[in-house]
């Protein structure tokens, strides 16, 4: 496939991508405005943050892994917020913030085929000079491990390990949405190498994954606004295959 075209159809996908923004946003705009002022202020979040980083300067490791662990935070954090009725503020705050955590985690081993459980190993590793309780930190790796959708889910009878494990596993399958299509798809493929044939198979899959993750989303509201980030990844994509089907 010629640059030009590889160019179109990656900006095509990145336009659709942006012409819709899921409900979500805008119906938990305070909550997501807060789990943002915690993302960027939080003095702990930005410890993470520093401790994180040097995992995805694996040059293995696609430019979007950083921008997807950010996002991942900052949606759990806005889940945690959004259902957080019958609990405190204080509390929920502090659910808020391990989720970030374990957003920010989640996938600092993204390579390996069982990253979920040794980003929890490493992650209970980094997180040693933490000012959590050893509860707190075994919260943020339940998460962690609990993360995946190919592994059967783990439940803990306690709800704020629950609280915390679910808004990170449904932030972590929001990003299958527009995300997965419209950046993360491009950057497998290399412009000089990736054949029409080979963009048409990671587009079919990315189709029969997204599809995959409908009717898993954990949390109360992710039950609600997750297909419609699904919807949104299905969207795109489909237009993406077929645009390539049409191709001479």
């Amino acid at each position: 496939m010629t640059n030009n075209i590889f160019e179109q159809l990656k900006n095509e996908s990145k336009k659709l991508a942006a012409e819709y923004l899921p409900d979500f946003y805008n119906d938990f705009a305070t909550q997501h405005r807060r789990s943002k002022d915690l993302f960027f202020t939080n003095t702990l979040i930005g410890q993470c943050k520093a401790d994180v980083l040097p995992f995805f300067k694996n040059p293995e490791r696609t430019t979007s892994a950083v921008e997807h662990a950010k996002k991942v935070a900052i949606d759990a954090g806005t889940l945690v917020l959004a259902d957080g009725q019958g609990w405190s503020v204080q509390h929920i705050k502090r659910l808020a913030l391990l989720a970030q955590i374990a957003g920010l985690f989640h996938d600092i081993c993204g390579q390996s085929s069982e990253h979920a459980q040794q980003s929890a190993e490493y992650a209970r590793q980094v997180m040693h000079g933490y000012p959590l309780s050893e509860r707190e930190k075994d919260m943020v790796a339940f998460a962690i491990r609990n993360h995946e959708t190919a592994r059967p889910e783990i439940k803990r009878d306690d709800h704020a390990y629950q609280r915390v494990s679910n808004a990170v596993y449904d932030a972590d399958k929001f990003r299958w949405g527009a995300d997965t299509v419209s950046t993360a798809q491009w950057e497998i493929c290399a412009t000089d190498t990736c054949s029409r044939e080979k963009i048409l198979t990671h587009f079919s899959e990315s189709i029969r994954k997204i599809q995959s993750i409908t009717s898993t989303f954990r949390t109360r509201t992710g039950q609600q606004y997750g297909p419609q980030f699904v919807k949104q990844g299905l969207t795109i994509a489909s237009h993406i295959h077929g645009s390539l089907q049409n191709m001479q």
